[in-house]
C-alpha cells in the first residue's frame, strides 16, 4: 500500500520574503557574488510603500521584506528563498513535487505499517519550524487532507494523522483536477494521502 501527501501553497509568501535572508540565500545557496549580488542589494534597498484609498494615503514606510507586486523576479526569488526546504524534505525520505506556489509531499507505507506515515508527520513538523524561522506560517484553516484507500482502512489511517485527521475530505482539487478515493482505487490497489496546505504571513 502507498500513501501520498502534501501541498504547501506559498500564496502570501512574497509578502514576508525577508531581504536579509534572501540576500544570504542568494550568496550562500546559489553562489551569487560580486556585481550580481550587489545588484540585488540595490534592488531590495530603500524601497518604500504606502496605502492609497481614493484621495487618502498613508505615510510611506521602508520595506524590509517582500518584493514589488507584479515583479517578474517575484516568483523566481520566492523559489530561491524556499530552496532549503527541499533539503528538509529530502532528509525525511519524503518524495515531493514543486509547482508554482505548491509543494506536494508523497510517502508510501505497508498495509499495517505506518512507519513512513510517521516520517511524513515528522517532516511536516520540521517544515513548520523552518517556515516559522523564515517568517512564514502554514494556515491550518486552509489545510485539506484526502485519503485514497479502501473504506475499512481510512479510520485507522486517520487515527495516525494526529491533528491532520480533522482536515480529511472526501475529495480534493489538485492543480485544477478533482480527485476522490473512488477514482484512484479503480485504477490501483495503492493507498494515497494528499495534504494541501496554505501559507500565511507571520505577524
Amino acid at each position: 500500500m502507498e500513501a501520498r501527501a502534501g501541498s504547501l501553497s506559498h500564496l502570501l509568501g512574497l509578502v514576508t520574503l525577508v531581504h536579509e535572508i534572501m540576500l544570504e540565500r542568494l550568496h550562500n545557496d546559489n553562489g551569487l557574488s560580486g556585481s550580481f549580488l550587489r545588484w540585488f542589494v540595490s534592488y531590495f534597498s530603500g524601497r518604500s510603500y504606502k496605502v492609497c484609498v481614493d484621495s487618502l494615503s498613508s505615510e510611506a514606510k521602508i520595506l524590509s521584506c517582500g518584493v514589488p507586486q507584479g515583479s517578474v523576479l517575484g516568483p523566481i526569488l520566492f523559489a530561491l528563498y524556499m530552496i532549503p526546504l527541499r533539503l528538509i524534505i529530502k532528509f525525511s525520505n519524503i518524495f515531493y513535487h514543486l509547482y508554482a506556489d505548491d509543494i506536494q509531499l508523497y510517502c508510501s507505507f505497508g498495509k499495517n505499517n505506518y512507519r513512513n506515515l510517521s516520517n511524513l508527520l515528522d517532516c511536516l513538523a520540521s517544515i513548520r519550524v523552518w517556515l516559522n524561522d523564515n517568517h512564514l506560517l502554514l494556515n491550518p484553516n486552509k489545510t485539506e487532507t484526502i485519503i485514497f484507500a479502501p473504506d475499512d482502512k481510512i479510520p485507522s489511517i486517520k487515527n495516525h494523522l494526529g491533528s491532520l485527521s480533522s482536515s480529511v475530505q472526501p475529495s480534493l482539487r489538485n492543480l485544477g483536477v478533482w480527485f476522490d478515493n473512488f477514482t484512484v482505487i479503480r485504477w490501483t490497489l495503492l493507498v494515497w494521502i494528499v495534504l494541501v496546505f496554505h501559507l500565511t504571513s507571520r505577524t
